[in-house]
């Protein structure tokens, strides 16, 4: 990609988010465009409608305007570093309250704009297809257990562990897997956006109930499309009587994707489970950690604002490259 390619991708990109998070912020007040229209000094809806839909850019002067009428900084609608108003999230457990899904919410966004951004920096191009499970609501459980299997067949796990099955959706599906911590009754969690997925895993959860969960939030990345999921479910393993069907349908895909014998080893305790040295536990992902520390090198991003993104000081973020096998590319 020349020079001037990476420029029109990042203005294109830029003017995406932008007008994604102005439409956020104008549906979470319950204002129409034609009032915006109105409060910006513009002659109809059209224009803001434009905005909102990446074909039309905003002065600065506008930002600022925009900043005012929703007592935003201009930071909210400019940083590439989070992805506002162009995300979506399923967690799998309970909240205690909103104010610690919110919380939540808030830091997994920030995780995602900067894996966005770092895939946009990269050298390298990204596998821009995106996969899917044939299912839909007319679907059959049998159906989906068809499709567990296949995915099992395709993601050629060998001994089962969480981290295992981590390390095979990030191989073969591209899709990151961050190991992250997060509140103490959530496992797992699935985050969707137009151009990007990424799944969770509870670093400070029990490992023996993690696996089931992380198959579970898969399946609702795989069909979000046609069986669009709920923003917080139960993280229990099966399913009772009165399930709905979409539930039923991912247990049976999940099942079908650990086969009935690998369940078993799940309620063997953590020590007694073979440990293999390359599929340790390590914070967050070498999908997101190894692109960080490319674009630190190269001065893309700084220590400080990376470090803020991720929830971490400065010497923690130089012991995450430790964790990861890696030089610090920053001093103290």
């Amino acid at each position: 990609m020349t020079p001037s390619q990476q420029q029109l991708k990042k203005a294109s990109s830029a003017r995406y988010f932008v007008g994604q998070r102005v439409q956020y912020v104008r549906e979470s007040v319950g204002m129409t465009q034609v009032t915006l229209a109105a409060r910006m000094g513009f002659k109809d809806r059209q224009t803001i409608s434009d905005i909102e839909n990446s074909r039309r850019s905003l002065k600065v002067e506008e930002l600022m305007a925009l900043s005012d009428i929703f007592d935003k900084d201009v930071e909210f609608f400019m940083d590439v570093l989070t992805t506002v108003g162009e995300s979506q999230f399923a967690w799998k457990g309970s909240f205690a309250s909103r104010e610690v899904q919110e919380g939540l919410i808030s830091r997994a966004q920030e995780w995602m704009g900067l894996l966005r951004f770092l895939r946009e920096s990269a050298v390298t191009p990204q596998d821009p297809l995106r996969r899917t499970l044939r299912l839909g609501a007319q679907s059959t459980t049998d159906m989906a257990a068809d499709c567990g299997e296949a995915f099992a067949s395709l993601l050629t796990l060998g001994r089962l562990s969480t981290v295992a099955l981590s390390a095979a959706i990030e191989q073969h599906l591209q899709i990151p897997v961050l190991w992250v911590p997060l509140p103490e009754t959530i496992c797992t969690g699935a985050g969707r956006m137009a151009n990007l997925d990424v799944l969770y895993v509870n670093s400070r959860a029990d490992v023996a109930a993690l696996t089931v969960n992380l198959a579970r939030s898969l399946f609702q990345l795989l069909t979000w499309d046609v069986l669009p999921p709920a923003p917080v479910s139960p993280a229990d393993a099966f399913l009772g009587k009165g399930a709905h069907k979409p539930e039923l349908m991912a247990h049976h895909f999940v099942c079908a994707l650990l086969k009935p014998a690998a369940l078993q080893e799940l309620q063997e305790p953590v020590s007694s489970q073979a440990q293999d040295p390359q599929l340790s536990v390590r914070s967050f992902s070498q999908a997101m950690v190894v692109p960080l520390h490319r674009a630190l090198d190269r001065g893309h991003i700084s220590a400080r604002r990376a470090a803020r993104t991720l929830g971490l000081d400065l010497y923690e973020l130089r012991l995450l490259f430790t964790e990861h096998g890696l030089a610090s590319p920053f001093e103290l």
